[in-house]
């Protein structure tokens, strides 16, 4: 089954009666929505031998390949040494620092905002990449978390100046340079989605609306509560200063966005950027486009499928709540997503397998919609 139109305005639906299971596609069709196409919906037979998620999944993969959408790995490396590099690398991801917003702050100002914990500096990166070199690590991509201003999930959309209680420009430049003459890549983590009133860049008039008019918003993180960006505002107006002061900076490793691969598509119904769903689709990537043009390769947080044409890195492919199997109607994984997109798309299987080594303070947990159908908050 492939959902064609309306491919972003549905959730798949899993009944269990008696023993009998049956899947099917539940369209969102509520106050949030406005029908822009058609729906469509194709039906392929699997049988006999065949009839497994193996051959299933070999199928979507040649069909991916066969018309274009995708691309080889290897194909895509020649002659894009950062993406070839990315592929042949341990790619690390370091948290250096963020607020503790135990309070739950939302709506934080410069005086009020929670103190910033700072866990790494930058040249505390420049001795951890002196340890890598040490310990006979040839190639490494050095992701950085937080090290923007306000730490991670800090002062969205605002990025720049980096942190300066973790050293600021100078410390930055060192760092780079140490990169340079251990021959490592660097990214800088960056986030689209988020934006907090704390930020001097926030703007209400850029955030996603519903139909109402109402702000779309999530959770409340390190900067407080999360108002959801429209994409096509951020490429609009947000990205090329972000991509010229990343490229001052020194960044060298790619390009590393959260949330954007992690998410499904919104519509924004604000009247100065209307966008339905599958246009948000297209203004992710083109962001992508653009980064990958500017830096070689595109690093996101998930693997929705709607970027697989520009996706080159995703950080994780599955997060199970609170990283177990817990739900019910699921009692294993299967490597679906793997087999499509192997040797295309370079990811790392679970959410639980980022930074698996170090003991976890805090058990992590997905924010599934607690009804059938409905949209997780700020989706």
């Amino acid at each position: 089954m492939q959902i064609r139109g309306l491919r972003h305005d549905y959730a798949l639906q899993v009944d269990a009666l008696n023993g009998k299971y049956e899947v099917y596609p539940r369209f969102l069709f509520g106050d949030d929505f406005v029908p822009y196409e058609d729906l469509s919906v194709d039906y392929k037979i699997f049988e006999g031998s065949e009839a497994n998620y193996s051959a299933m999944a070999r199928s979507y993969r040649k069909e991916q390949l066969d018309s274009g959408r995708v691309l080889p790995l290897k194909l895509r490396a020649k002659g894009n040494p950062e993406l070839a590099y990315t592929a042949e690398s341990i790619f690390i991801k370091i948290l250096m620092g963020a607020k503790g917003n135990g309070k739950r702050i939302e709506h934080q100002t410069p005086e009020t905002e929670p103190e910033l914990r700072v866990l790494k500096t930058f040249d505390d990166i420049s001795r951890i990449m002196e340890k890598l070199r040490a310990a006979g690590i040839d190639k490494a991509h050095i992701c950085l978390t937080g090290w923007n201003t306000g730490g991670h999930d800090g002062r969205y959309p605002t990025i720049f100046p980096p942190e300066k209680s973790m050293g600021g420009y100078g410390a930055l430049a060192r760092m780079m340079k140490k990169a340079k003459e251990l021959g490592y890549h660097v990214s800088g983590h960056v986030c689209h989605d988020d934006a907090y009133t704390v930020s001097a860049d926030f703007d209400m008039a850029d955030i996603s609306k519903k139909r109402g008019g109402q702000a779309r918003v999530g959770g409340i993180a390190s900067g407080g509560l999360a108002y959801k960006m429209c994409y096509r505002q951020y490429f609009s107006k947000y990205l090329e200063k972000e991509v010229k002061a990343m490229k001052s900076a020194g960044f060298n490793g790619g390009y590393h966005v959260d949330v954007t691969s992690a998410i499904v598509p919104r519509p924004c119904f604000d009247k100065n950027h209307l966008c339905t769903s599958e246009e948000t689709s297209c203004y992710m990537n083109k962001i992508g486009e653009r980064l990958k043009k500017d830096f070689g390769m595109f690093s996101s947080e998930g693997p929705m499928d709607n970027l697989a044409s520009n996706l080159d890195n995703a950080l994780y492919v599955a997060m199970p709540p609170n990283n177990s199997l817990n739900t019910p109607l699921v009692h294993r994984f299967v490597p679906f997503w793997q087999i499509v997109y192997h040797g295309i798309i370079i990811s790392n299987p679970f959410y639980a397998t980022i930074d698996y080594n170090y003991k976890k303070t805090k058990r992590m947990s997905f924010p599934y919609p607690k009804r059938l159908g409905e949209r997780v908050r700020g989706a």
